[in-house]
């Protein structure tokens, strides 16, 4: 299905609808954190924006983002945040947005180092990213600790985040990527696996999935990966193809 991003453009410094582009996975209705994924265009500081469909429905708000695949949160969870929002939810709610917010800072803070830190900023960054409950903050605390090569707890931050929205290709790249830096290939290849169903066009998967079949000498995957290569990277194809059997060969 068609859709399209109605946001605030900042350098243009007024409203604009973006190109069209396709919903790639809908969400779990039973998962809150669950999101519609969607390639449609859309630019940095667009978040709060209207995705809606080729009839002019609103069907989400725009969360977030990777340049090429964005995520909105269904119109259809308003209610259940509208429920959620009682004033018996009080505590609740004060202690996971104190969470979210020194989360936040601790990964603010972060990008300043390109190595592991000190173990107080580790630990200020585990505690309360863990308690935030928040499926974005757990992706990058992911991809932080990959980036330290904490690999195992990358892993499980990604795994958590995946238990909030399992269809999410950002978080599944992401995962996908940690078990190949961790040599952990044969965890890596169903994580692929569910990746191609939702994103098949993604070159970075297509290349890990290129290695994961060379190093697991499997055939039938690797030639399912190199169909896929073929079809929307038939630059790389014979690139692909060689790498592949010389893998397999040996």
């Amino acid at each position: 299905d068609l859709v399209q991003v109605v946001a605030f453009d900042q350098g243009r410094n007024q409203n604009r609808i973006y190109p069209s582009g396709q919903i790639l996975a809908v969400p779990e209705k039973s998962l809150s954190q669950s999101r519609i994924h969607t390639n449609a265009k859309s630019l940095p500081g667009n978040s709060g924006g209207a995705l809606v469909d080729n009839q002019g429905n609103l069907i989400g708000i725009l969360a977030s983002g990777d340049g090429e695949i964005n995520e909105a949160i269904p119109i259809s969870m308003l209610q259940e945040i509208k429920n959620a929002s009682d004033i018996k939810y009080v505590d609740e709610f004060k202690a996971q947005g104190k969470a979210i917010r020194l989360c936040a800072d601790g990964l603010d803070y972060a990008h300043k180092f390109p190595k592991k830190p000190d173990v107080r900023l580790i630990d200020k960054i585990r505690r309360n990213c863990s308690r935030s409950k928040n499926k974005q903050l757990l992706d990058q605390v992911g991809q932080t600790f990959g980036r330290w090569g904490m690999l195992e707890e990358s892993i499980d931050f990604l795994k958590k985040s995946l238990q909030l929205d399992p269809i999410s290709p950002n978080t599944l790249l992401s995962l996908a990527i940690a078990y190949h830096l961790d040599k952990r290939i044969e965890d890596e290849k169903p994580v692929l696996e569910r990746l191609y169903k939702i994103t098949p066009e993604n070159p970075q998967a297509l290349r890990l999935g290129i290695q994961v079949a060379g190093r697991l000498n499997d055939s039938v995957f690797g030639y399912q990966v190199l169909e896929l290569i073929k079809k929307y990277n038939p630059n790389e194809t014979d690139l692909a193809k060689d790498f592949l059997e010389n893998a397999l060969a040996n």
